[in-house]
Order: structure tokens, then sequence, then C-alpha cells
């Protein structure tokens, strides 16, 4: 299946809009963790301080005599105190105890401040130290300053900034690859759109797209696809109209021309019959050719004909080799009659008349004249199917009934059989063509049960 533009456009916004929400989450996660991480340690320092307080008191009170220096000294000896440095101040800064890293003790002065702020000391190329100098009121008047390292807290952070960048083009691969997923159920109304689409035709433009209420941008563009279709439906039908009334106004002159000929042929005697015979024919081709037209524009607009009536075979093709006897004289062929079975179906009576003449046209137009090869017309029933055969001698049609191609005396068909063909189907059923032993037979198949709506 190939990758739909699309989706991939979908799958990249979502992607960039994810990782952009991802990447603040991250940064507000990671000063949030850091921030969290530097109050831990705060409280550290400070507990730490409380601590030594405690124990310098602890030992100052067993011995006052001894004064706050040998209660410094003995307090850092037997307190366990967790890595740093501790140092005992006087209230002017002398340092009466410590206990650390030389490095560290050389953080606090004389001159520092004694004021309970804490401070983050450089050491070196090492992480900075915290230092914390708490004043103790009372008795005895001495103050404690205490150093915490920062490594911890700064391998914490670093850790976890490492561990945020590594994640992000691991979880934006899987954004990519979930969203394209996603995107899938995210088109399924634009696929659903689709195929409602899909099944509109030239015969269903009275269809419309289904709209939802109340309408989202895909509603609005099925909105703007049904204002499609009815201007479409409304132009078809303005064009079936106007066939309409072309073809009623081109019929009622030929319709003249035919009827004043033959007038004049009753009246005429000798050579001066030719022009008018000449121009009657003419005209009854042009008549012809008129109808056929006007039943392709009904075919290709996708009008259905109404299929009321109830078609007698025997007599349609008695009616139709009655009406087709003169023109078979005229072209040189005999026309026959041959298993007329008596058999009635529901049809239109005028369309079915009209294939079966069209039908036998090209017949006597495209046969071979012969006294022994008669143009042959036929009714007979088979497999719950009416088959109405023209059967005429001539070259074997091999060109697929499908295509609509002039036909000409070479073997090629015409207007006509397009018009047969939809006639064909209208009803339910289908125009046949075998060819066997020189000669064409042309079948009109059509359902004894009427045609079936599915």
């Amino acid at each position: 299946m190939p990758l739909s533009r699309l989706r991939l456009r979908l799958t990249v916004w979502f992607a960039v809009a994810f990782l952009g929400g991802l990447a603040l989450l991250d940064l507000s996660l990671y000063g949030y963790l850091r921030h969290q991480a530097d109050r831990r340690l705060t409280r550290q320092v400070r507990a730490n301080a409380g601590e030594l307080i405690r124990f310098v008191r602890a030992e100052f009170e067993e011995n006052p005599p001894d004064g706050v220096a040998a209660a410094g000294r003995e307090a850092l000896r037997e307190w366990p105190a967790p890595p740093g440095g501790y140092v005992i101040l006087s209230p002017t800064g002398e340092h009466l105890a410590e206990q650390g890293p030389a490095e560290w003790l050389t953080l606090v002065g004389t001159t520092t401040p004694i004021d309970g702020s804490l401070v983050d000391e450089p050491v070196g190329r090492e992480h900075p130290v915290r230092r914390l100098v708490l004043r103790v009121a009372g008795v005895p008047e001495f103050a404690v300053a205490v150093l915490q390292s920062t490594d911890r807290t700064a391998e914490e952070n670093e850790a976890l900034a490492w561990w945020l960048g590594l994640s992000l083009p691991i979880v934006l691969l899987f954004a990519l690859g979930g969203g394209y997923v996603l995107s899938r159920r995210a088109l399924a109304p634009v696929v659903r759109l689709e195929h409602e689409i899909a099944t509109i035709t030239p015969h269903r433009l009275d269809y419309r797209v289904p709209v939802a209420a109340p309408p989202d941008e895909l509603d609005r563009v099925a909105e703007r696809f049904n204002g499609l279709l009815d201007r479409l439906e409304e132009s078809g039908n303005q064009n079936r109209q106007f066939l309409r009334q072309a073809a009623h106004q081109i019929r009622t002159p030929l319709t003249l021309v035919v009827g004043e000929t033959s007038l004049a042929l009753r009246e005429a005697e000798g050579p001066a019959t030719g022009p008018f015979r000449r121009i009657q024919r003419a005209a009854e081709q042009i008549q012809r050719r008129v109808e056929e037209l006007f039943l392709l524009a009904e075919a290709r607009s996708g009008q259905a004909p109404l299929v009321v009536d109830q078609v007698e075979a025997d007599a349609l093709v008695l009616e139709c080799a009655e009406m087709m006897r003169g023109r078979a004289q005229l072209l040189g062929h005999q026309l026959l009659l041959r298993d007329v079975s008596p058999v009635v179906f529901p049809g239109n009576n005028g369309l079915i008349r009209e294939a079966l003449l069209e039908l036998v046209e090209n017949a006597l137009r495209h046969g071979v004249p012969a006294p022994d090869t008669p143009v042959t017309l036929s009714a007979r029933t088979a497999n719950g199917h009416v088959r109405l055969d023209v059967e005429s001698t001539g070259t074997p049609i091999t060109t697929p009934l499908e295509v609509d191609t002039p036909w000409t005396a070479s073997g090629e068909r015409g207007l006509g059989l397009a018009v047969v063909r939809w006639i064909a189907e209208q009803h339910g059923g289908r125009l046949e063509h075998t060819a066997t032993n020189g000669s064409n037979v042309f079948s009109l198949v059509l359902p004894v049960a009427g045609r079936q709506e599915g």
C-alpha cells in the first residue's frame, strides 16, 4: 500500500506539535526537579546546622567551665557528622573548632557575614560548596558554619538533563509512528465521504451526500458538493428539455417532407419520380438519425425510461417486419419470419420497437443481398428470457459490442447499436451478437419477468 502524502503531512504536523509540547514539558519538569533538589540540599544543610548546635550546647552544659571552644571540639569529635565542613565560631568570627577539608574551611573567615544566609562558594574546578553561617543567641553565644558539597545535586541535574535530552528523539519516533497510524482513524470521515462520492454516477444525480448537524469542515465540503450536484442536475434537466424541444422541432419538418414526397410520388409518373424518391429516402434516414440521437442523448443523460407496457413479442415482430418490408425490397433483400413464439413480457413498447427496427435496418443496409439468404426475424423464449433475433448474411463482426464505433459495410458499427444496447440495459437485458457460417445474428435478450431493481 503506497504511503499517503496527506497522512504523512498530518503525521509531521502532529509530531511537530507533540515535540513542542514535550519540549516544554521537559523544560518545566527539569526546572521543577532542579528546584526540588536545591531545596532538599538546603534543608539538609539547615538540619546539619541544627544538629551541631544541639551537640555543642549539650557539651557546654555538661562542662561550663571549659568554655565554648572545648564544647565545640568535643561535639565535633563525638557527633557523627555527614560529609562536609563544620566550624564553631565566636561572636566575632574567630574559629573555635573546625572539621573538614582545609580548602573548604578557608571559605569561612573573620569577615564572613553571620546572618543565616545561604551562599554557594566556588572551590577550584569542582562544583561550588554551599555555605551557611548561623548565629546562636543565649548562653553561651556562638555561631556555627556548615559547608555542604553540591556535587550530588549537580550530578542528578546533569543525569536528568541527559535523560530528557535522549528521550526526546525516541519519543518523537514513537509519535511519528503512532501519528501515522492514528491519522488513518482521523481520516476515516474523508474515506467515507470519498466512498459516498464514488457511488454517484450520471444516472444518480439526484443523490445527495449526507450532512451531519451541526456541520463540521467535512460536512461543509459535502454541502458544497451537494450544491454542485444541484447545478449538474438542473443542467441535465435543461439539456433534456432542450433535446426534446429540438427533436420536436426537427421531426415536424421532416414529417412534412416525407408526407409531401409521398403525395408527389403518387401523382408523379416516369422519370419524374426519381428525385422525389431520393428526397424521401434522405428524409427518412434523417428522421431515423434524429430518433437515434434523441434516444442516445436520453441514455447518456441518465434518464430512465418508463417500462410499463405489456409487449407481445409475436405482434411486435410482425409489426416491424411489415414496416420494413418496403425498405427490404428497395435494398434487394427478402425479409422472412422464423420461430415466432407468442410471449408477453413487460417493457417500453416504443423503445423495443425502435431497437428491433434499428437491428433490421442495419441488417438490410450491411447484409449481402441474395435470394437464398434473406434477413430473418424470430422471437423465442429460453431460460426466462425472450430473444428477438435478427439474422443476416455478411462479413462476421469481431469488434466487441461495448465499443461505440461507426458501423460501415466493412463490419464496424455506428450510433444505432449504442442506442439498442442502452434500450436492452434499461429493460434489464442485453444485446448479444454471434457470427457463424458467414452470417451475423444480433439478439435482444430481455427478461420475461421484467427488469429486476437492485
